[in-house]
């Protein structure tokens, strides 16, 4: 099932002789995040329909893995607990944000930044990087020296009706080599790899060793050293959140929450596209 999906499903309840049971009985329905040890329990909604059925229905906004179990009269029944999958929602652009090196790019290097993409709810797309190797959305980097204004759902845009940098070698598929700006032959050393993370692998660092889902690495290559403005493109829309980690992101954070406080400020204030990126590119050209 997916985040924020209504569910239900009926429980019966049967004597030691297959009977059906009049009703009343003290039945309850708990979900355990396996994957969250901080993690609250959820309860779903049981309704008592008076003939020896209930009616259990849930809704979970957070995706992971859980145990399902359910009590009746305080004692395990129907064969519980149930593990239980829930995957997160397609991608909400809007909760898009990328973070790596944007302030110390230099000519003749190569450079790297991350993109996570994430459901309405806020968690990382689930596509497993085993059955999709590319993932399930387009993301692109544009290199840009000037910024023009939005424009959504035009397929010939670049850099919001801006201006590229014609001297940047970028690739944003493992199987694919784009050159997306230039008459440049491709290093091959400029792989991009789905739900590879900054480690350099695909799983964190944790105790879990989760997967880093949803995740795409991109690396750029600039030929000349101008100003320039990197935007990221998510399924043609731009994303609004970036985020300065150095030349080494390695044992930093992954800026989420800063994400969210991003989201909900760009929402707010932002009347256009350049008005909005200007204000997060600017924050990250200044000296620390």
């Amino acid at each position: 099932m997916c985040t924020g999906i209504a569910a239900e499903f009926t429980i019966a309840a049967l004597d030691s002789f297959m009977n059906r049971r009049p009703g009343g009985e003290d039945i309850s329905v708990i979900m355990d995040d396996l994957e969250s040890s901080s993690d609250i329990p959820r309860a779903g909604k049981v309704m008592d329909n008076s003939d020896g059925t209930y009616t259990v229905t849930y809704s979970i906004t957070v995706s992971s893995t859980y145990h399902l179990s359910i009590t009746f009269n305080s004692v395990l029944a129907a064969g519980s607990p149930h593990r239980l999958a829930v995957l997160a929602q397609e991608a909400d652009v809007s909760l898009t944000y990328a973070y790596g090196n944007f302030r110390s790019v230099m000519t003749g290097r190569t450079h790297t930044i991350f993109v996570q993409t994430r459901d309405r709810y806020g968690n990382f797309i689930s596509t497993d990087p085993d059955e999709s190797p590319e993932g399930s959305d387009q993301v692109i980097l544009e290199y840009c020296t000037t910024v023009g204004e939005t424009c959504v759902g035009k397929d010939a845009c670049v850099c919001a009706d801006g201006e590229a940098n014609p001297d940047v070698a970028i690739q944003v598929s493992p199987l694919v080599s784009w050159l997306v700006f230039g008459p440049f032959s491709l290093d091959k050393s400029l792989q991009v790899t789905y739900a590879k993370g900054p480690n350099g692998t695909t799983v964190d660092g944790t105790a879990s060793g989760k997967k880093y889902f949803g995740l795409y690495e991109i690396t750029y290559f600039p030929y000349t050293d101008e100003a320039h403005v990197p935007l990221v493109r998510h399924n043609d829309e731009y994303i609004k959140c970036y985020f300065d980690m150095g030349e080494s992101p390695v044992g930093l954070p992954d800026p989420v929450e800063e994400a969210d406080k991003c989201v909900r400020v760009r929402t707010t204030v932002c009347a256009r596209l350049c008005a909005c990126l200007c204000l997060v590119v600017a924050a990250h050209s200044q000296s620390p």
